[in-house]
């Protein structure tokens, strides 16, 4: 759930929302069993300014340095000051900063160096020490379940020379090859940042979550206890366009058994329901969960629309039960198992569940053959015999024998995903 408070949303239990992005209702998340997260972006600063304010470096920093010491707002005080103890500089000793005219803030947007390692005076506010304040509520009761990092490899490219930040650095210093001097990258200090604050949130038994990754670097992906990512599975006319296999087999990889949540960005007027079946199907074979945000990420979010999530409840209560029951089990790199259509794919988790995809726009037949010598090494477990199982349409498909290799025959519609799971039919009595 990206921000909207789950108990706005109607019968929002057979939704199975399980992770939400704010700690705008942390009890009534938690007694619904949903946990909820503060919202940071780690290495930004977004400073709105008025329309009349020019849009230059000058009138950028002089504001700033208005607010860090005038601002009445304590909140926007402390968030210039980071600028000032925590912003990263370019190779002329210039804040590296931008403008952006964004539906959340039209004004500048300052790249900070969030490494808790940064000196500052006394009374000062750093970017790391802004990023931690949600870390800890006035109650357990009110206390979120963990940290945000939303645009977790946003200005990832963007250098920082200032001297302060190759101080404190505690990751190996890279260089400028431009300019031959030494410099720290935003995702240096980014992980910095994560690893420091992941480590305190354990030691607390509360959680990490991030946002836009793994897209570039998978070396978050080891500190982060949820990941996920926005994006758009359709085009401009709301025709199925599904991100690329190869997307898809990295954030399962290197996420391996840890939850993936997939947010949709897109204009959900133009997506039928049958659209929204591939979506789901289509996350089903990844065991990555499906949810959705809005086009613009900002403006008129999916879940404060009843028309469209009304619509598409069916969807959640078929699908997600199945998508959880696979997170239990966890995925497993091997499959021990193979289509001999080769435009036919296969997952396994654990080690009895299978999913099965035709992502072409055919109908496809095939045989998925499963080496029970390789899954089931005793001896006692390969003499049984295995009902097949549809997880996601209740249906027995088939009965297999005692074989060294079980071959279960499919028939797949365009972009159908199914899950079978082998149950180990009781022998009979007598």
């Amino acid at each position: 759930m990206p921000f909207t408070d789950p108990a706005t949303v109607q019968n929002a239990s057979s939704f199975h929302f399980g992770y939400h992005e704010g700690d705008n209702s942390v009890a009534a998340d938690r007694a619904s069993g949903i946990l909820s997260f503060h919202y940071v972006e780690p290495m930004t600063y977004w400073m709105a300014m008025s329309p009349e304010t020019p849009r230059t470096y000058d009138a950028a920093c002089a504001y700033v340095q208005r607010l860090a010491h005038q601002a009445p707002d304590p909140v926007a005080r402390r968030e210039a000051q980071a600028v000032l103890t925590s912003g990263s500089e370019d190779e002329n000793g210039k804040f590296n900063v931008s403008f952006r005219d964004a539906p959340w803030c039209n004004g500048a947007v300052w790249t900070l160096d969030p490494n808790p390692a940064l000196p500052h005076a006394d009374g000062e506010w750093t970017k790391a020490m802004l990023n931690q304040i949600g870390s800890a509520g006035s109650s357990e009761t009110l206390s979120p379940s963990g940290e945000y990092l939303d645009s977790l490899e946003m200005m990832a490219d963007v250098l920082d020379y200032r001297p302060e930040s190759l101080n404190a650095a505690t990751l190996p210093l890279t260089f400028a090859t431009d300019v031959n001097k030494p410099v720290v990258p935003t995702w240096f200090s980014v992980y910095e940042a994560a690893d420091t604050l992941a480590r305190s949130l354990h030691k607390q038994h509360k959680l990490i979550m991030a946002n836009t990754v793994p897209w570039r670097f998978g070396a978050f992906t080891s500190l982060l206890d949820v990941m996920g990512t926005e994006t758009n599975m359709f085009d401009s006319d709301g025709n199925w366009a599904p991100e690329s296999d190869a997307v898809m087999d990295l954030r399962r990889t290197l996420s391996f058994r840890k939850p993936y949540l997939l947010l949709l960005n897109t204009d959900f007027a133009k997506v039928s329901y049958t659209g929204m079946s591939l979506y789901f199907q289509r996350c089903l074979f990844y065991d990555i969960y499906p949810s959705m945000f809005s086009a613009d990420a900002s403006d008129a979010p999916y879940w404060k629309d009843p028309t469209l999530y009304n619509r598409d409840r069916p969807l959640f209560e078929q699908y997600i039960p199945a998508l959880k029951t696979l997170s239990s089990a966890g995925w497993e790199p091997v499959t021990d198992a193979v289509s001999n259509n080769s435009n036919v794919w296969v997952e396994r988790f654990g080690g009895q569940l299978f999913t099965v995809l035709n992502p072409q726009s055919t109908l496809t037949v095939t045989t998925v053959s499963i080496d029970v010598d390789s899954l089931y090494p005793s001896y006692h477990a390969r003499q049984q015999r295995y009902i097949v199982w549809n997880v996601v349409s209740h249906q027995k498909v088939c009965i297999l024998s005692a074989v060294n290799h079980f071959s279960v025959p499919l028939s797949l519609q365009p972009s159908q995903t199914v899950v079978l799971r082998l149950l180990q039919q009781p022998r009979k009595l007598g």
